[in-house]
């Protein structure tokens, strides 16, 4: 989860957080009811709050949750959707992945669709272009055979990341393949077509997000200007050779469930899956199946044991033999 330093550079944000105060400035009356979903220190909540507003701020953070409260916000800490809420003139939701997407979104949509009449942001536009770039190297001298190599290139080169990108690295210019609206049914596959303006290599796919508010537009398209957002990039183990004027097929799509999301994207004939950037341990890709049998020595299952009423979070690590930021984290999401 972010940290202090997350919060306190995204403070600095200017092109993140102008847009939506000024929305937030044209749309909230004074008597309305502002819900925050992911308020992190309580800034729009704030904002909010200046502009008459009955204020509920929520987040799953505790350091969030402690820093907006220390900021004057009554802040609440859990998911949104298991929290009592009341109906809301305005839901705020800015906590989007690169790319849009990013893990609890559908369950917030349920719950800004259930009990918003307006929604900050008004939709989110999805963007894809194709980009070249250096391929994963690895320095002379170091102590991997091929075959170590090959298996870590195969994982880091199925790993989606979140980067600031040169606009010079784009072969294409951004295509938009989607968009999320909060008060709108969750689309999860996208696809679209890029003609290439010059001749080389496609080495991954590059994701942004234009945000649409009542007060402007927060586009994080790669650019010399760019956001705490950054941008997307869903790399290949190929790269795809093009010329000049060609049409490239994107395809991408992203599964949620517990975890991490599950990415899959395709251009031309290369693909990749996020699924490939996981080590090969069965275990991992069995956890939140309904048959999933946690082992007896599953950490979450020592520290409940060790969850008596009197222990202390320290006394609750000591006893199940992990830290206490361990046994912190597990807490917020049983009791969250």
């Amino acid at each position: 989860m972010p940290d202090l330093e997350y919060y306190v550079d995204l403070l600095g944000d200017e092109r993140r957080l102008g847009p939506f105060l000024r929305a937030i400035r044209r749309t909230v009356r004074r008597g309305d009811v502002f819900i925050d979903i992911g308020c992190g220190v309580g800034t729009y909540a704030l904002e909010a709050k200046k502009a008459g507003a009955t204020v509920h701020a929520v987040d799953m953070n505790r350091i969030a949750v402690a820093l907006a409260r220390e900021a004057g916000i009554d802040a609440k800490h859990g998911r949104a959707e298991k929290l009592r809420l009341p109906k809301a003139d305005v839901v705020l939701f800015e906590d989007f992945g690169a790319f849009g997407h990013t893990p609890g979104l559908p369950e917030v949509m349920k719950v800004a669709g259930r009990l918003g009449r307006k929604f900050l942001p008004t939709r989110v536009e999805l963007w894809l272009a194709p980009i070249e770039g250096a391929m994963m190297s690895v320095a002379p001298g170091l102590p991997f055979d091929e075959v170590g190599v090959a298996w870590l290139r195969k994982r880091w080169m199925n790993e989606p990341r979140r980067r600031r990108i040169d606009p010079k690295r784009l072969m294409a210019g951004g295509v938009r393949v989607g968009e999320i609206a909060l008060d709108r049914p969750l689309v999860m596959e996208h696809a679209g077509r890029a003609r290439c303006v010059r001749s080389g290599t496609v080495s991954a796919l590059a994701g942004w997000m234009r945000v649409i508010l009542p007060a402007g537009v927060v586009d994080n398209r790669p650019s010399r200007r760019y956001t705490s957002w950054y941008q997307a990039i869903f790399p290949f183990e190929r790269p795809l050779r093009v010329k000049r004027g060609e049409v490239v097929e994107m395809r991408i799509g992203v599964t949620y469930g517990w975890g991490p999301l599950i990415w899959r994207w395709k251009a031309g004939n290369e693909e990749g899956c996020s699924l490939n950037a996981r080590p090969g341990d069965l275990e991992t890709l069995r956890r939140g199946s309904p048959d999933w049998v946690p082992a007896k020595a599953d950490r979450v299952a020592r520290i409940v044991k060790a969850m008596d009423g009197k222990r202390t979070a320290r006394e609750i690590a000591r006893a199940a033999g992990c830290s206490v930021n361990e046994v912190l984290d597990a807490l917020g999401r049983i009791l969250g």
